[in-house]
């Protein structure tokens, strides 16, 4: 959470520099850096954005400058992580590719090669995507949505929720523990066992009425109806 919130800080800071006068005004002038000194091969891909934007440079500004401010305030916040992190990994490559003239002029010597800052940027939003393989950040807004909203979690995690979790057993499944139980325990019943504790499949829940049924997050009453609540 720490490497997220202050990567979060570089690029509201840049995203901040993006809703200046000097910015908006001279976007074009800043588009078109990224063609000098390039082998003339490359030249076509760089008039195609600059064609592409020239008819309202202003509105292609502000439009880059909000991009990069969802951005920082989503590294900030935690929010959608997965989704956001994999849309500046493109963003980022467009800015080394455009701007920043995929970090050029290559001129065959090593002083003139530039690494660029949207290269190192996509390199580190690879790096959070595979953090967030880990599990869930706790401290995020993505774990508050994902608490009351578990479907949240396919625009903010890598991994899906685990298949055993409570929230994912079906109702089939739980009345088919039900029954198995039942049979179970009339078997036992009828062969003299001392109760439903000597059932293999039962372990004690500390509620009174209730037995769990062997299958994770799903408990049954001793009338052996509906699922009664998780364990």
């Amino acid at each position: 959470a720490l490497v997220r919130i202050l990567f979060g800080v570089v690029w509201l800071v840049d995203a901040a520099l993006k809703w200046t006068p000097h910015f908006i005004n001279g976007y074009l002038d800043h588009l078109d850096e990224g063609a000098a000194g390039r082998p003339g091969w490359l030249q076509p891909w760089f008039r195609f954005w600059h064609d592409l934007q020239s008819p309202a440079p202003r509105a292609a500004a502000y439009f880059v400058a909000a991009i990069e401010t969802l951005i920082a305030f989503a590294l900030l916040l935690g929010v959608a992580r997965k989704v956001v992190f994999t849309a500046a990994i493109l963003f980022s490559l467009l800015i080394w590719a455009i701007p920043e003239g995929f970090g050029g002029p290559y001129t065959g010597r090593g002083a003139d090669v530039d690494v660029s800052a949207g290269l190192i940027y996509a390199l580190v939003f690879v790096s959070l995507l595979f953090l967030i393989a880990d599990g869930p950040d706790r401290y995020s807004l993505d774990a508050v949505i994902e608490r009351h909203h578990p479907w949240w979690r396919r625009v903010a995690e890598l991994k899906s929720e685990r298949a055993d979790h409570p929230s994912q057993i079906s109702r089939g499944d739980a009345l088919d523990a039900c029954r198995t139980a039942s049979e179970l325990e009339s078997a036992a019943m009828a062969g003299g066992a001392s109760g439903p504790s000597t059932v293999p499949g039962y372990r004690a829940t500390g509620l009174p009425g209730y037995r769990a049924t062997g299958l994770p997050g799903v408990t049954i009453a001793e009338s052996y109806g509906a699922p009664a609540g998780p364990a």
